[in-house]
């Protein structure tokens, strides 16, 4: 299920990883979530369904 825009807002107020590395989610407004490395530019977008999922797992995001 597609999460309302205040989810979505939730959702990127949660610490999580990207490939190991601290990481914020953006893009709360837009289509797809952005994972992005805390101390890098390095970024990947996700469906937000997917978001959600990988929250509910422990929130490990991996770019590969």
């Amino acid at each position: 299920m597609w999460p309302t825009l205040d989810q979505r807002r939730d959702l990127c107020s949660i610490d999580v990883t990207l490939d190991g590395k601290p990481a914020r989610i953006a893009g709360a407004k837009l289509p797809f979530a952005i994972v992005r490395e805390a101390q890098s530019t390095k970024s990947v977008e996700f469906a937000w369904e997917t978001v959600v999922r990988i929250i509910a797992n422990g929130g490990a995001f991996r770019s590969c």
